[in-house]
């Protein structure tokens, strides 16, 4: 049941974006620029792991920026997709640290991220928005015994 809980946060908080534009441009007098959409899929964590063992989590928190106001509707239907493709890459860059001290190349990770996003959407629809990276270290459980 807990799998479950990030995709229905996501759902609900799609649910409220949807429902009026999140940030609006405004008009000039010769065209109309098109209102912008963000959709947060809230935060993407991954262990860092060092021999086997786990050596701190590392979260990143993602927005979606909808590029294509036209896209809009097949963004909403695909937005389990673009967050499975997006993970996919996260994890991959994610699996290259070796410990915490090492930092994301966080514009390789974007790009990446882009091309998947690419590939699911179709070209230039969506962009991904990294808002927060948190490292944090692993805590060392006591055993009783």
């Amino acid at each position: 049941m807990s799998l479950y809980r990030p995709w229905l946060a996501a759902l609900a908080l799609l649910a409220v974006f949807w429902s009026q534009p999140v940030l609006a441009a405004s008009k000039s007098s010769d065209e109309e620029i098109p209102v912008v959409r963000f959709i947060d899929l809230g935060p993407l964590s991954a262990a860092v792991l060092s021999r086997n063992r786990v050596r701190g989590l590392v979260t990143v928190q993602v927005t979606i920026e909808i590029l294509k106001p036209e896209a809009a509707p097949e963004v909403q239907g695909k937005i389990p997709r673009v967050q499975a493709a997006w993970f996919n890459v996260y994890q991959r860059h994610i699996g290259q640290l070796s410990s915490l001290s090492e930092r994301l190349d966080l514009e390789t990770m974007i790009g990446d991220m882009r091309r998947a996003s690419d590939i699911v959407i179709g070209k230039n629809a969506i962009r991904p928005l990294i808002q927060n990276v948190e490292y944090s270290r692993k805590r060392a459980s006591v055993a009783n015994h």
